[in-house]
């Protein structure tokens, strides 16, 4: 089964177009703070950056790999609220590993809103509908209880503090499959 939307949004494969809407997510220090900082300030930069995930992903689904990297908007409006990623978690040196992680990053404007595990659900969902895995990973860095939060209300088991990915320390949350399905 292919999710391509929830209850309150749609998912959407990311394109270069999507660049100037998203420029105000990802220019915004308050958003980037746990996602490595800024690192996109015009919308040619981020039309760039978009065309490279646009391709990698593109590459994947050649491979017969069902990872998304998703546009997420608001079904009532259609306004772009951030990011949904089902993807091999990097190791130090970016290069993908085994590990299938569940990620989202939203514009500060729809904190608070439940979106974020809303768009988690579906990209678990996604994940253990279409992928051979027993479990699925969140990684977040120290300090963002937000997305701990959110972690936990998947029904994430808090596993600890592990360097084995992204080249830094991050907090780790498992999700099993079976704990999935039995809900």
């Amino acid at each position: 089964m292919d999710v391509t939307d929830s209850e309150r949004l749609t998912f959407e494969d990311y394109t270069p177009d999507h660049a100037e809407e998203d420029l105000v997510i990802h220019a915004d220090p308050e958003v980037m703070r746990f996602l490595g900082g800024v690192q996109h300030t015009t919308v040619e930069a981020m039309r760039e950056h978009l065309t490279y995930i646009a391709n990698k992903y593109r590459a994947y689904r050649e491979r017969g790999l069902p990872y998304v990297a998703w546009a997420v908007r608001e079904k009532a409006g259609g306004a772009l609220v951030g990011t949904g990623l089902l993807k091999p978690l990097p190791d130090g040196d970016g290069v993908d590993t085994e590990h299938i992680e569940v990620g989202w990053h939203l514009g500060r404007a729809w904190w608070g809103r439940g979106y974020a595990t809303e768009l988690g659900h579906a990209l678990v969902a996604r994940g253990f509908r279409t992928l051979p895995v027993d479990t699925l990973h969140v990684v977040t860095e120290i300090g963002n209880v937000r997305s701990e939060a959110v972690a936990k209300r998947l029904g994430m088991t808090y596993q600890g503090r592990s360097d084995a990915w992204y080249g830094n320390t991050v907090e780790h949350y498992t999700l099993a499959r079976a704990a999935w399905a039995s809900r």
